[in-house]
């Protein structure tokens, strides 16, 4: 499945230096340990709630991703050129674009998603039902929170 993720599965630079003021979102991770450790949770628990509302035996089931953090800042502040290493806007409390920097002009802004593959182990049930999993999964993760999703998400 493609994603933007939310605000809280991203962190923000270090300060380098005290003259260089880091903009970040607010409920931004303060590290990628943090932010990781947020995703997985988040990512776990949305779907734990969806098996157990689809009244799906969940005793022994695994559950794992494979999602990154990434470091980015906030631009809000930028009026002259970039000096940060990746810029981004939030709609909805996703990241849902990002700019390269530094750059000798204004940053330009392109959509952004990511990858991401949940995997479930030891679990047995059938295809309707985890068409019904999925769905509340979807549901959970762009309500709860924030998580915008790119196109399919496909079961296999």
């Amino acid at each position: 499945m493609h994603i933007s993720p939310p605000v809280g599965w991203t962190y923000f630079p270090t300060v380098s230096s005290d003259t260089l003021a880091i903009w970040y979102f607010v409920g931004q991770s303060n590290d990628t340990t943090t932010a990781n450790t947020r995703a997985t949770a988040e990512i776990q628990a949305s779907m734990i709630e969806a098996l157990l509302n689809a009244q799906v035996p969940t005793q022994g089931v695994t559950i794992n991703d494979d999602y990154q953090p990434i470091q980015i800042e906030n631009p809000i502040m930028l009026t002259g050129a970039a000096k940060g290493p990746l810029y981004g806007k939030v709609e909805g409390g996703a990241v849902t674009q990002t700019a390269t920097g530094p750059t000798t002009a204004l940053p330009v802004f392109t959509a952004y998603n990511k990858q991401m593959t949940v995997t479930l182990m030891n679990l047995r049930s059938t295809r309707f039902t985890l068409n019904i999993v999925k769905n509340d999964f979807i549901q959970r993760m762009s309500t709860k929170y924030n998580v915008k999703f790119v196109g399919d998400v496909i079961i296999t």
